[in-house]
């Protein structure tokens, strides 16, 4: 019985190798493409983020959440939200007005869950850019 030569064995498989990297090479490519954007996108809003500071001055409690807050940064900040919590848990409102200015201050209102709050969380467009206060 006679095989095909381990020269000729050889060509058919880098043949079949390159033919594969040939096919799948548009698919990799664009693989590829889309990561790296998405990494660019997360390491400009890292930067842009890194610049933001958010500082509660008071807290107002009742039928309704008061919190004013001032931005102490160089970006505006955006999306904000009142996280409240009090003995059954935390609860997120949407915060009225939405966002702030760069070194404005400004009173966020929201909904109070109800029972009492202990504590109020303002979280922003960067989720490293918080702050947090203890109502006494």
């Amino acid at each position: 019985m006679k095989g095909i030569s381990e020269f000729t064995a050889v060509i058919i498989l880098i043949s079949f190798v390159v033919a594969g990297f040939l096919i799948f090479q548009p698919f990799i490519k664009e693989v590829i493409e889309t990561e790296k954007s998405k990494v660019d996108e997360v390491g400009e809003s890292a930067v842009e983020c890194g610049m933001g500071v958010i500082h509660i001055d008071d807290v107002a409690t009742g039928s309704e959440l008061k919190v004013t807050v001032e931005n102490l940064g160089k970006i505006e900040l955006t999306n904000l939200k009142i996280v409240a919590y009090n003995q059954s848990g935390a609860f997120t409102f949407p915060a009225n007005p939405s966002s702030i200015p760069v070194g404005r201050k400004v009173t966020l209102t929201s909904q109070a869950p109800l029972g009492t709050v202990v504590k109020v969380k303002v979280i922003t467009n960067c989720p490293q850019v918080y702050d947090e206060y203890k109502v006494e």
